[in-house]
């Protein structure tokens, strides 16, 4: 039911950018992980292969994500495209305003133990 909540409670501020919550944790996560391949995307956010496919289906779609081969590299990696990093910052007032409403829903403490939970765990993902 809380996923449910603050998923609504995301989506709905993040409208008006024109992203919904996956495709905002997708474009900050490749934007500040360099060489990320979707399977890496699926692994450290917990989604499965096609929900994966197509977030950044829509993502390419956008403009926002391009695959790029990085000097040395046989693999493609993902990139953000300007247009993306443009419409990052765009949704990142939206998505401080969700987050100020939640914390008026669930209070200071919960939204901090939740923020804590998620990094703790995003480092435990990367070591792995």
């Amino acid at each position: 039911m809380l996923d449910r909540l603050l998923t609504r409670l995301y989506d709905d501020a993040l409208d008006p950018a024109g992203l919904r919550v996956n495709q905002l944790t997708m474009l900050s996560l490749i934007t500040s992980m360099n060489g990320l391949r979707a399977v890496d995307i699926g692994h450290f956010l917990e989604m499965d292969k096609s929900t994966v496919s197509r977030g950044l289906a829509l993502l390419r779609e956008n403009g926002w994500v391009e695959g790029i081969r990085l000097p040395g590299r046989s693999r493609t990696t993902l990139a953000l495209t300007r247009e993306g990093a443009s419409m990052l910052s765009r949704a990142m007032p939206h998505w401080r305003e969700a987050g100020e409403e939640a914390e008026q829903l669930l209070g200071e403490a919960s939204m901090e133990g939740l923020r804590c939970a998620a990094d703790a765990f995003l480092a435990r993902r990367a070591r792995s």
